[in-house]
């Protein structure tokens, strides 16, 4: 193979191994959720409406403020976690008149512009409750 043609080759291997990384660095990076979001968690029959401010700490870690207010006042701080297209969350919650802990698990929106998915409850005075959670910006 002539000279040139070598050097044709080599930088064209070059450039799809640059695209190639590029590609998988965009694949691989993780949106920051930040900020507040909309959200509604539908437990039982039961819908709950309110707000969620993620913020990340020291060390990179994320963390979530919940407060929901329709149709009773429900405050949890969570502690929660991205990977590629996931979201996750748990902590403790409370209500007027009980506490409890849950648990969430859910498919992140492309640029972090949402999620939704399950959320496990297990609620000081009933017991164990599941649903749905959605939160868009």
């Amino acid at each position: 193979m002539p000279k040139g043609h070598v050097m044709q080759v080599a930088a064209l291997l070059l450039l799809a191994g640059c695209a190639s990384q590029s590609r998988t660095a965009s694949l691989n990076a993780s949106p920051a959720l930040s900020g507040r979001y909309q959200t509604v968690f539908i437990i039982r029959t039961s819908v709950y409406s309110g707000t969620i401010d993620f913020s990340t700490g020291a060390g990179g870690a994320l963390s979530a403020s919940l407060q929901l207010h329709v149709p009773i006042a429900i405050a949890a701080q969570l502690a929660a976690g991205v990977a590629t297209d996931s979201v996750n969350f748990s902590g403790p919650y409370a209500t007027p008149q009980c506490k409890g802990t849950m648990r969430g698990r859910g498919r992140l929106e492309p640029n972090a512009a949402g999620a939704s998915g399950v959320v496990e409850m297990q609620d000081g005075c009933v017991g164990p409750l599941a649903g749905t959670f959605s939160i868009k910006r």
